[in-house]
């Protein structure tokens, strides 16, 4: 489990970010629970909630390791993203991650943006000097980016609008890009008719540390990601991510979804 990244999860929390001059329009509300797993076995449960108004977004997570993977190394996470949803990749105005993990404490971690950039960042505690391994971060590197929940959990817009887009992810630390390609739109159990299905290609850019994960998953990651429709305003929720790691694959699902509005 300590392989695994929190925020590669999408792990969840909770503070509130101001939205400015949003506009009475109709309320679209989403609440879904999912459930993640290794090789097949469950090692954490997430339910993430929140609402679309007009052009504005907002997602609450919360993230609890579960099954065996709560003895070894227990987490419990929290998750707060807000932004601007247009059609495409969401543009995030904030961020906010608490987490604690095993023993290490409860640890925050916030991003604030600004046109799409990363205008600050902050560690509670204060990271730790970089070391040789890490690739470094470039300014070029937090431009047009988004944190991982505001790139995958809710989408508008097409199927060809949600497929045909690069996610250029940072959740703090680490960037990739996770380039998304059209496969199918159709029925799939567990989601029914509309079902969009977009494969992607895993490319770590910088802030990681070299080797055999990252090298694996570049190669191999082989990722698929399925969006169920809403019906509601050209919204999509995210039903299912899965990869392939160098310690089997890791998926995410969802098990129960329910949208009002």
């Amino acid at each position: 489990m300590n392989k695994i990244r929190i925020e590669a999860l999408a792990l969840a929390g909770a503070l509130t970010f101001p939205i400015t001059d949003a506009v009475a329009e109709p309320t679209v509300k989403f609440e879904t629970q999912y459930v993640i797993t290794v090789r097949g076995f469950t090692v954490a449960k997430a339910d993430f909630r929140g609402k679309v108004q007009g052009s504005t977004f907002e997602v609450d997570g919360k993230l609890r390791s579960a099954g065996l993977a709560r003895i070894f190394d227990k987490t419990d996470a929290r998750s707060r993203s807000v932004g601007v949803l247009g059609n495409g990749t969401p543009q995030p105005n904030g961020f906010l991650l608490s987490y604690n993990q095993g023993s290490s404490g409860d640890k925050k971690m916030e991003i604030a943006f600004s046109g799409g950039n990363v205008a600050n960042v902050t560690h509670q505690p204060a990271l730790g000097p970089a070391g040789n391994d890490l690739v470094p971060l470039s300014d070029g590197d937090l431009k047009a980016v988004t944190d991982p929940v505001s790139a995958t959990i809710v989408v508008r817009g097409t199927p060809e609008d949600i497929c045909n887009r690069t996610l250029r992810v940072y959740e703090g630390g680490t960037r990739v890009d996770v380039q998304l390609s059209p496969v199918s739109v159709g029925w799939i159990y567990g989601v029914g008719n509309g079902a969009v299905t977009c494969s992607g290609k895993f490319i770590p850019v910088a802030g990681y540390i070299k080797g055999a994960t990252y090298d694996y998953m570049r190669q191999h990651a082989n990722m698929e990601f399925i969006y169920a429709p809403t019906r509601r305003q050209g919204i999509y929720m995210l039903h299912s991510i899965t990869t392939q790691t160098d310690i089997g694959q890791v998926k995410l699902r969802a098990w129960r979804q329910k949208v009002s509005g």
